[in-house]
């Protein structure tokens, strides 16, 4: 038993039927992320303008590439996979399967291979220390 219920897609009208409709168009399918945040709107649409914020600020390639490598720092398999998906739109397949295997020789720039580092350190240690700070 999950402890938010959300709306099933049969079921979604307005705003929820809209971001589950744009996700069918775009994936092939609703995301559980989606339908939790399609919960509150407002929500949902503040975190889609952060999301393109971001993105285009450093361009849908290299987002989706700092993305994987954020899933590999957690280890979640569904975001690589789901991203790895999205990422085919923005790096050819012969690629994307040498950064998955492992981006640090998989031909990419070095700013990239910077980018998804850091991505992986804020993963693996949320609090890091990104900026050290003096010992008091």
């Amino acid at each position: 038993m999950s402890i938010l219920q959300t709306t099933n897609e049969d079921e979604a009208t307005g705003a929820t039927a809209a971001a589950y409709a744009a996700d069918h168009a775009g994936l092939g399918y609703v995301p559980s992320h989606t339908k939790v945040l399609a919960l509150n709107p407002e929500a949902f649409d503040a975190w889609k303008a952060l999301q393109s914020s971001i993105a285009g600020s450093m361009g849908m390639r290299r987002y989706e590439m700092v993305t994987l490598a954020a899933a590999l720092g957690i280890g979640s398999r569904h975001c690589r996979l789901a991203h790895g998906r999205k990422a085919l739109k923005y790096i050819d397949e012969d690629q994307l399967l040498r950064i998955a295997a492992n981006y640090h020789d998989a031909g990419l720039e070095e700013a990239e291979v910077a980018m998804m580092d850091f991505a992986v350190k804020l993963s693996l240690d949320p609090p890091m220390k990104v900026c050290e700070r003096p010992a008091f």
